[in-house]
């Protein structure tokens, strides 16, 4: 296998680059972009109305490298899914790799990622462990294959080809080490608003395809204030405020419902019955706990022995939250 730098058609990675006031750590990031060891065959930047300096350091960014560099700076606020979704559609490579505006990548990053699709021609996305790293950069002491308990066994079914199994339980995928094949595009676009850019994406590629997961970490995953999901909460108390703060958990039924949707609707692809049989019993998990009764230990008990809080949620973690902390059903 031979890889060469921008000029290879072979090597045609677009990089999606989301930006929102991210002047403190974007230069960094750009940098760690710029001197990969296979470079991008362009960066698409997508800026959600930053005020700061963020679009003057993307200017400077842009002057300095062989590689073209568009920038969209949108009219309003749209959000990070729908600003994903922007910069997913303005990409031409055959390749996509989504990036944060204040992580640092591995020089290898994307030779990996390429290696990757290349060793794996079936694999519709590929996706790294990430370092878990504070504001200047300093190591936590663990990775976010810890961080989300992407543990060896998980890795196994993973790649035994079970990875829709372990998606519907956890989100293991990170968007800022995904990239994916551009032909899927049409099966990906448009993004609903109901929840994650990278769930979505991970879980229909799941769907139809092989993905691919990568055991090095090939990002400092930066830990700070204004993260819009981070992984350095460890307690279960913790976790869950900081998600209720970020509005994380969104639109959970309707996420998993409209990604059943787009799966039934899309003849173009490979569509495994099991996996959508596996997404809809999601979202009948997923009902069953936001219409929970005030009194509720037997029916979480009982949903927990038929193993479904293990299958379809995070097991223990979420049925302890279930019992100690979701609001009762007002219907």
């Amino acid at each position: 296998m031979t890889l060469r730098g921008v000029d290879n058609a072979e090597v045609d990675v677009s990089v999606a680059l989301c930006t929102f006031h991210g002047e403190r750590f974007l230069a960094v990031q750009l940098e760690s972009i710029a001197t990969q060891t296979v470079l991008p065959a362009e960066v698409v930047v997508c800026d959600d109305g930053s005020t700061d300096g963020t679009v003057e350091i993307v200017a400077r960014f842009t002057a300095g490298v062989p590689f073209p560099v568009h920038l969209h700076v949108n009219p309003k606020n749209l959000g990070v899914t729908a600003n994903f979704a922007g910069a997913i559609a303005r990409c031409r490579g055959s390749i996509i790799a989504l990036a944060d505006q204040d992580d640092v990548w591995a020089p290898e990053k994307l030779e990996r990622l390429v290696a990757a699709f290349e060793d794996h021609p079936e694999a519709g996305a590929v996706f790294s462990d990430a370092e878990l790293v504070d504001e200047a950069l300093r190591p936590l002491g663990r990775t976010l294959f810890e961080a989300t308990r992407f543990t060896d066994g998980r890795r196994r079914r993973f790649a035994a080809g079970h990875a829709l199994d372990v998606l519907v339980s956890r989100p293991v995928v990170c968007g800022a080490t995904l990239a994916f094949r551009s032909s899927f595009r049409d099966l990906v676009l448009p993004i609903p608003a109901t929840g994650l850019h990278d769930v979505w994406i991970a879980g229909l590629l799941a769907s139809v395809s092989e993905v691919v997961a990568l055991p090095e970490p090939l990002v400092r995953y930066r830990q700070h204030g204004a993260n819009q999901v981070g992984a350095g909460a460890r307690g279960l108390r913790a976790k869950l405020a900081a998600r209720r703060r970020q509005g994380v958990f969104g639109d959970e039924v309707g996420h998993y419902r409209a990604m059943a949707e787009r799966l039934r609707q899309a003849p173009a692809y490979h569509v495994d019955p099991g996996g959508l049989r596996l997404l809809e019993r999601k979202v009948e998990h997923l009902q069953f706990r936001y219409g929970l009764p005030r009194h509720r230990v037997v029916a979480v008990l009982a949903e927990l022995l038929r193993g479904r809080y293990h299958r379809y949620s995070r097991g223990l973690e979420s049925a302890g939250y279930d019992l100690l902390f979701r609001r009762a059903s007002r219907t």
